[in-house]
């Protein structure tokens, strides 16, 4: 048995993961709908861009697309930048947040530790610290979501 598989070590889907944590940190049990299977769901998370937990690979991600198109407005605060990704959040793997170039612009992701996901609140304990992270990075370059 693989000890980083999703489908492994995991034995629910992502759709009651996210419903939990989603009541643990207060969103009312008449606003949650089922989701189904889809393998990623967005979060509104107000004046963010969308946070995104994701299964790829196996492997639970937490993630945000982030309005920044080009390598030259990253590099604008790339000393706050740097801080951000080098703060420590408990429950991802490496301890860190990391950011990289996709199709649509940069995103903020972390690849969520799966024993956390075993204890209570843990998805919680990540998507907070995730949101915080991404409030910071928003505030530096002046993203404005939801």
């Amino acid at each position: 048995m693989n000890p980083i598989s999703f489908s492994n070590q995991i034995h629910q889907g992502i759709d009651r993961i996210v419903l939990e944590m989603a009541m643990q940190i207060g969103l009312p049990p008449d606003q949650i709908k089922p989701i189904g299977q889809a393998s990623s769901i967005a979060l509104k998370v107000q004046g963010l861009p969308d946070v995104m937990l994701s299964v790829a690979e196996d492997r639970l991600w937490i993630w945000s697309l982030l309005p920044i198109h080009d390598e030259r407005s990253l590099m604008l605060h790339a000393s706050e930048a740097l801080s951000i990704l080098t703060t420590a959040i408990e429950g991802v793997e490496t301890g860190q947040l990391t950011l990289g170039m996709s199709e649509h612009g940069y995103e903020l992701k972390a690849l969520v530790e799966l024993d956390l996901l075993k204890r209570d609140h843990g998805l919680k304990q990540v998507f907070q610290g995730f949101v915080a992270q991404l409030y910071r990075f928003c505030e530096v370059y002046q993203i404005k979501g939801a």
